[in-house]
């Protein structure tokens, strides 16, 4: 229990961040997680975001080097959706990640995260927490969802050195960070008091004094006795 603050009068109860968070549009999530990668400077020196189409599936870029993707990098996908991520939404992004490096657009990341404001739903997670089903499933659901949808400019059947590249693929890369995760980390940021505002929490409702004075205090209260009696020009003290 808390109780309310002249603050709280001004502005009313503070909303809640995993509530706040599901407010944030599309490109505010995106910055969002780059704001929250800053916090690991020392794993990730270089953070990059690239915003908009023609990503080729990279949202937000967290290199171990400052020669970008030459060297071990991570991606974090941002997911802004009405709903707790699902299957039908993870499977492209895979999709898009395979082919891409397939083609050598850019270097296979150490890790991908899917970082979603709703969080990631029961099946898709554990999906991300089992390489094998993981795997199936994209295979499966390839022709249906990710053949036309990885770009624009033609199908991507799942054919021929494509699907040799599939096979060997290492799918234990992909993985997910759940909200609390992210708001917790985003707290250590420069970035977090802007987001969600500062100053101090509510303040807990306190016991009422004792009606007796315990042992252990009868120092600190004849002491406070004697100040205040100093304060007001007398002397209180005790012969």
């Amino acid at each position: 229990m808390h109780s309310p603050s002249a603050g709280h009068v001004y502005a009313g109860l503070p909303i809640p961040k995993v509530s706040r968070v599901q407010l944030f549009s599309s490109d505010e999530w995106e910055r969002f997680i780059e704001e929250w990668a800053t916090s690991f400077k020392q794993e990730y020196p270089m953070v990059r975001r690239f915003a908009g189409a023609g990503d080729m599936g990279i949202d937000v870029a967290c290199f171990t080097q400052a020669v970008g993707f030459a060297a071990p990098w991570e991606n974090f996908q941002c997911k802004r959706y009405d709903n707790p991520l699902r299957p039908s939404d993870i499977h492209v992004e895979i999709g898009k990640l395979i082919y891409y490096t397939w083609r050598k657009e850019y270097s296979v990341p150490r890790k991908y995260y899917f970082a979603a404001s709703r969080d990631v739903g029961t099946t898709a997670g554990k999906l991300l927490l089992d390489p094998g089903k993981l795997k199936e499933s994209v295979r499966q659901n390839w022709e249906k969802q990710c053949c036309a949808e990885i770009t624009s400019k033609a199908k991507v059947p799942l054919t021929g050195e494509l699907l040799e590249y599939f096979e060997k693929f290492d799918f234990s890369i992909f993985g997910s960070m759940s909200l609390l995760e992210l708001i917790a980390r985003h707290e250590t940021t420069t970035y977090h008091a802007v987001r969600f505002g500062g100053g101090l929490p509510p303040r807990p409702i306190c016991d009422p004094p004792p009606n007796e004075i315990a042992t252990h205090e009868a120092r600190y209260v004849r002491q406070l006795l004697d100040a205040y009696g100093e304060s007001a020009g007398g002397d209180q003290r005790r012969p």
